[in-house]
Order: C-alpha cells, then sequence, then structure tokens
C-alpha cells in the first residue's frame, strides 16, 4: 500500500503530469456515475423496507407519548378536593386507539 501511495506521489511531483491528472479526472467521474447507479438500483429496495418498519416505531412512540399524558393528567385530577378513582383515555387523531386502566 505504501509503494502505491509512493508512485502516487511521485506521478503528482512530475512536471509535465497533465495525462496523469485527466485520467485521474476521468476515473474519479467514472466512479461517481457508478455510485449514483448503484444508489439508485439498490436505494429503492432500502426505502421500501425502512417504510414498511416505521409505523410500528410511530405508533411505540405514540403509545408511549399518549401513556404519559394519560399519567399526568391522572396525577393532576387526582389532586382535585373530592376526586376519587380517575381514568383517563388519550388519543391522537392519526393514531390508534388504546385504553389504558389505572389504579
Amino acid at each position: 500500500m505504501e509503494h502505491l501511495i509512493k508512485k502516487f506521489k511521485e506521478k503528482l511531483e512530475m512536471k509535465n503530469n497533465k495525462k496523469f491528472i485527466n485520467n485521474l479526472f476521468i476515473f474519479l467521474i467514472i466512479l461517481i456515475i457508478f455510485l449514483i447507479g448503484m444508489n439508485i438500483l439498490f436505494g429503492d429496495r432500502d426505502k421500501e423496507s425502512s417504510n414498511e418498519e416505521l409505523p410500528l416505531e410511530k405508533d411505540d412512540i405514540a403509545n408511549d407519548y399518549s401513556s404519559e399524558l394519560e399519567n399526568r393528567l391522572i396525577g393532576i385530577l387526582k389532586k382535585f378536593k373530592d376526586v376519587g378513582e380517575v381514568d383517563v383515555m388519550i388519543t391522537f387523531e392519526d393514531g390508534i386507539e388504546t385504553v389504558s386502566y389505572f389504579n
């Protein structure tokens, strides 16, 4: 590996290295086109699989957040005078409905 790096440095230090720089530039352009092509071909598959997993994660986050809000509201309502057992249910407009019972 060190030998290749040394050879590369020697080529760059040469006075008439226009051909080498042109070849290097062409190589980099071909590499960039190849990487973009690979991303287009194989990138769509990753998006499809990640979209299937996202709704589950969003639902979990929404459930955790609604549970946290329900617990806060129960704590606030229990502080009122003459309030006994309190049940609270919070649902979001675009979420699923869950029922939680607290004692």
